[in-house]
């Protein structure tokens, strides 16, 4: 109506709210093409629910509070990093283009609540410093975080001391046991001893201890190590799969979580060092 007002009414509600003039009200910012791909919401929706986790929250490390987007000769890759644990989940794509742009992780969250486990597809434009992204009938645009995001594969070990084979639903419920008595308290870790084919989790603070053992495949020695159990749960609480391959490097070492075949996605978590 005049004076900008809005009149919405639906059954018995009636609202009357004040607007204001759209003189000035800024355009979409036009989005020059450099490269561009295309890839299913559920696929891109996927990537990220694996990854956004382990975005970094620490503002004086600006360039890890986004997230990687990777496209290199078809593989598609989407890497987060927070200097605790490190997330990466891979696809492919038809296009043979290769880039790198790191986007805001607040936007990245907004587009995952947009996105639908469809097979209709996200399309992907980025210029120098803007990414736009084609959803259905809606467009997003995020600008790109200035900065060189960090060679996250110097950082992934290639040489382990022991690797295990363990069922993905009975590792998480017993962290996730264990992890009442720490009480999220990270003088408190929960510690795996690993002993041939079967793996001791416990965890014991001020209240109390807690103890199971739980039967895995082995390679390699023995071993005794600890865990943040949040960082451990936020990996395992996005895999699908029945059984994940871990493989630790050292009882100080950073740890490597993997598919038992394929490497669709790649977690790593640094351990903490055990009393």
């Amino acid at each position: 109506k005049d004076n900008y007002i809005v009149i919405i009414e639906c059954d018995n509600a009636y609202f009357e709210i004040k607007g204001f003039s759209a003189d000035g009200y800024p355009m979409l910012p036009e989005v020059e093409e450099d490269k561009k791909i295309s890839i299913s919401q559920s696929a891109f929706r996927e990537l990220i629910r694996k990854t956004i986790y382990a975005i970094s929250t620490d503002e004086n490390r600006k360039i890890l509070t986004g997230s990687l987007l990777e496209a290199i000769n078809g593989d598609f890759n989407i890497v987060s990093l927070d200097g605790f644990r490190l997330a990466v989940a891979k696809t492919i794509i038809k296009e043979e283009v290769n880039f790198k742009a790191v986007i805001p992780g607040k936007n990245l969250s907004e587009i995952h609540k947009i996105l639908e486990p469809s097979e209709e597809a996200v399309k992907i434009t980025l210029s120098k410093n803007q990414a736009l992204f084609e959803i259905d009938n809606c467009k997003i645009i995020s600008k790109l975080m200035d900065g060189e995001y960090m060679n996250y594969r110097s950082f992934i070990p290639e040489q382990f001391e022991t690797v295990i084979e363990v069922n993905v639903k009975s590792l998480t419920e017993s962290i996730e046991r264990a992890s009442l008595i720490t009480n999220d308290d990270k003088r408190y870790p929960v510690k795996f001893v690993i002993d041939d084919d079967r793996m001791m989790i416990t965890s014991s603070a001020e209240i109390g201890i807690s103890k199971e053992e739980i039967e895995i495949k082995t390679n390699g020695n023995n071993m005794k190590i600890g865990f943040n159990p949040r960082y451990l749960l936020d990996s395992l609480k996005v895999i699908e799969d029945e059984k994940v391959v871990i493989s630790f490097s050292s009882s100080i070492g950073p740890s490597v979580i993997k598919p038992v075949e394929g490497e669709k996605f790649v977690f790593m978590v640094l351990p903490v060092r055990m009393n």
